[in-house]
């Protein structure tokens, strides 16, 4: 049993560096800590929410971003994405097959943009 709602010393100063992310485990939870550009230090959950992966795995880039070592999915101090590597549109709609392929490593797969259409009552085509 940990006390949550108080302080907790998680590294010295000179353990975090500019470009590699620090580990730690408190009250049972997996952070990782990382300096910004303006050589602040931010703290985050210890894993990437997409595949979970250790983000202290991962590397701090020259914007003071975080960058997932999975996919290459980047997170700001805030742990808000900031930066998505796959090149789709956003409300792309992707079959099953085509996520299978572009797993399976098929670079050739080129998805465009499938968005939703949905037809009202007078025949219009709304994409979403």
């Amino acid at each position: 049993m940990y006390l949550t709602n108080c302080w907790y010393a998680a590294a010295w100063n000179e353990d975090l560096t500019d470009s590699t992310p620090l580990e730690r485990q408190i009250c049972g939870e997996k952070l990782v800590l990382f300096r910004r550009a303006d050589r602040s230090i931010a703290a985050l959950a210890g894993v990437c929410p997409h595949r979970f992966a250790s983000l202290a795995r991962g590397k701090v880039l020259e914007s003071g971003h975080l960058q997932c070592p999975y996919h290459g999915l980047q997170f700001d101090a805030s742990g808000r994405c900031v930066h998505n590597p796959l090149p789709f549109d956003k409300g792309a709609v992707f079959t099953r097959r085509m996520l299978a392929d572009l797993v399976a490593g098929k670079k050739h797969l080129q998805p465009t943009s499938l968005r939703p259409q949905v037809a009202t009552a007078r025949g219009a085509v709304i994409s979403g």
